[in-house]
């Protein structure tokens, strides 16, 4: 998609099954879904045009938002 640098996927693991997470995994690592607590999305979006003298000139933004499981069985 034109004007995104990077979008990345990360699962939240609760290994101990205590409703609290443990750690945060990249996406491309296989987990026991009864472990998935959540998932984070970040995605950094990029200008096309060159606005500034510095470094590429364009301007860069990123979003990250965590998005809780809501049941588990």
């Amino acid at each position: 998609v034109n004007g995104v640098q990077s979008f990345q996927l990360s699962f939240a693991v609760d290994q101990v099954m205590d409703g609290m997470v443990d750690t945060w995994v990249d996406a491309s690592r296989q987990i026991d879904a009864g472990e998935l607590a959540g998932v984070r999305l970040g995605l950094t979006l990029v200008s096309d045009d060159r606005v500034t003298a510095t470094g590429d000139g364009r301007l860069r933004q990123t979003f990250e938002c965590d998005i809780a499981r809501r049941t588990r069985s």
